[in-house]
């Protein structure tokens, strides 16, 4: 009776480990035909999203890169390791867990110009922001019915600036506003929209 007890016991806590393993897997999950893989890395609300490493189900291969939604998107690669060797089979791009082949993004698009002089948007450090500057005849330039349209970011709001923090890229931006032009004769309408796909800090300077 002492062992049948002690049995019951070991199946009561080993099964409630097991459980409590299930649980903590399934609080990430990877959206794909292989169900029964495993995963560790980034979640946002329930999904594998940002940087993690995802191992299928046949115990053999590994996804290891960027995700979105619980899909394989972005940079990464599957491979496999055989005596101790990794073997890549894919690496590249990837969209809603479809390989794309060794497609390069740009660290940044612009996608859409109006009545804009000239533009400069570079990378200045490492973070997640992204500031706009306004500028005429080599000073700040006091723009009017300014719109900024994004698609995720906290707000920054300066004198003559513009800007987004705590950003998860791609980070898409558009842009109006109403200005002079340099003889302060006429007035018109600005539109500006790009998109910025690398991490980091950036300034976005636009000319009239």
């Amino acid at each position: 009776m002492r062992i049948y007890s002690k049995f019951i016991v070991f199946i009561m806590v080993f099964g409630t480990i097991n459980v409590l393993n299930a649980q903590k897997d399934s609080k990430c999950k990877v959206i794909n035909e292989d169900t029964l893989g495993t995963y560790e890395g980034k979640c946002k609300k329930g999904l594998a999203h940002g940087t993690g490493l995802y191992k299928f189900s046949d115990g053999e291969r590994y996804y290891e890169g960027k995700f979105k939604k619980g899909k394989f998107y972005g940079k990464g690669e599957i491979y496999k390791i055989n005596n101790g060797q990794k073997e890549v089979l894919e690496k590249g791009i990837w969209e809603n867990n479809k390989y794309l082949g060794e497609k390069k993004i740009n660290a940044y698009e612009v996608n859409r110009t109006e009545n804009v002089d000239r533009y400069t948007i570079r990378k200045v450090a490492e973070g997640k922001r992204v500031e706009i500057s306004f500028f005429q005849n080599g000073v700040r330039n006091n723009v009017q019915n300014l719109n900024i349209f994004v698609n995720n970011g906290i707000d920054i709001t300066g004198t003559n600036i513009r800007g987004f923090q705590v950003i998860e890229f791609p980070f898409k931006c558009e842009i109006t506003y109403v200005t002079q032009n340099k003889f302060k004769t006429i007035t018109y309408r600005v539109q500006f929209d790009f998109i910025i796909n690398e991490p980091g800090a950036w300034d976005v300077f636009l000319y009239n």
